[in-house]
């Protein structure tokens, strides 16, 4: 029995059953949407995960593993003068980047290469000379682009796959052919006393009037003779033609061979300091001579005869000026021009022996000097002789 407001537990609610297939409808459908989502986010997480994983393997191939880089990664140091960072650039050390002088004397063996421009303040003073330069990027090598004084200048900068990097990534190392051999010949040198020169501001060696040096290309190379009494320039650009690459497709156009040969020669040119101390020479043996008061002057090659009778207190002798001398200097040494043939005055008062008459005789009188110039050290040895 059931009062009235009271709920029968065994009676069957006409309600109850709905609303438990409506709560377990809804559970079903909620659990469903989730796992529905949760499949979408990870897809789309793992879909940006590739996404992104391919962007940075391009990025890191494009940007770090290229010619490219490696090409800016050797301009910069270039720029430093860090030699040793770029010899870490080669796969093997040149066997040409190692030659050094020895013990106290920094003097090489001759054919044997210098590696001054290698390193340090050269290096750094080729670089300055170097303006806009840019790196091109092309099939297993790059290009440099630059400028030096205000002329455009292109070089190869070759290179050779060295390795891969985790089996992706292309490893580039630069190729042998980077290393150029500048053969420097100053002729004359030794005869002029010349010893060393300048190369990019510091000292090097002569062998022989020649010197052997290692440098890279491109480079840009100011030599200059440093001496008082010679002078000589020379700058030179290095660099390697682009189109003498390979053009192969085996992923290197680098040669694996030597680098090229250059040629660098300077004209040596007597000072002005030289010439000045020539005519100084010059000068005072013709005034020794005309300081005579006689017609023939005692170790003078000039001199002239009269049939009368001389008044030795009126001879004057007038000279050639020694400016009209020229020194000049090439392979042979020193060579002095227009001294072979010089023209004197003579003029004095004679009388007649016949008739007693007074005359003002004037001569020219033509002869030549032999004039030797010579280098002792740093001292310009000048000779002067009647010829």
């Amino acid at each position: 029995m059931t009062l009235p407001g009271q709920h029968d537990p065994h009676a069957a609610d006409p309600q109850r059953p709905a609303a438990d297939d409506a709560a377990g409808g809804a559970g079903g459908s909620s659990g469903s949407g989730r796992s529905v989502i949760a499949w979408a986010a990870w897809s789309a997480a793992l879909i940006v995960a590739l996404v992104l994983g391919g962007f940075a393997v391009w990025l890191v191939d494009t940007k770090v593993y290229t010619t490219e880089a490696l090409g800016e990664q050797w301009w910069e140091a270039v720029q430093a003068g860090e030699g040793e960072v770029v010899l870490g650039q080669f796969d093997d050390v040149p066997e040409a980047a190692g030659e050094t002088g020895e013990g106290e004397d920094p003097r090489l063996p001759a054919g044997s290469l210098d590696t001054l421009l290698l390193d340090g303040a050269t290096l750094e003073r080729s670089a300055e000379q170097i303006e806009d330069l840019r790196v091109v990027e092309r099939s297993g090598s790059a290009d440099l682009v630059f400028t030096v004084d205000g002329e455009e200048h292109r070089s190869r900068l070759p290179m050779e796959k060295a390795d891969e990097a985790w089996g992706i990534f292309d490893q580039w190392a630069l190729d042998p052919a980077v290393l150029a051999e500048v053969s420097l010949s100053v002729p004359g040198a030794s005869a002029g006393g010349i010893g060393q020169v300048e190369v990019n501001g510091e000292p090097v060696n002569l062998q022989e009037d020649t010197a052997e040096l290692a440098a890279y290309a491109p480079s840009v190379l100011d030599v200059a003779v440093d001496s008082e009494w010679l002078t000589g320039s020379a700058r030179q650009v290095l660099a390697l033609d682009p189109q003498d690459a390979d053009g192969g497709s085996g992923g290197s156009s680098g040669s694996g061979e030597a680098g090229p040969s250059e040629e660098i020669e300077i004209e040596l040119e007597a000072s002005s300091a030289a010439a000045e101390a020539m005519h100084r020479k010059v000068e005072a043996y013709l005034s020794s001579c005309a300081e005579q008061p006689v017609l023939m002057p005692s170790g003078c090659p000039m001199g002239v005869e009269t049939p009368n009778r001389v008044e030795a207190s009126t001879i004057e002798w007038s000279m050639p000026k020694a400016q009209d001398l020229t020194l000049t200097f090439g392979p042979d040494g020193w060579s002095v021009t227009g001294a072979d043939r010089m023209t004197a005055t003579v003029s004095f008062t004679a009388q007649d022996y016949y008739s007693g008459e007074t005359l003002e005789e004037s001569h020219d009188v033509t002869f030549g000097l032999d004039v030797e110039v010579g280098a002792s050290g740093e001292d310009l040895l000048v000779a002067v002789t009647g010829d």
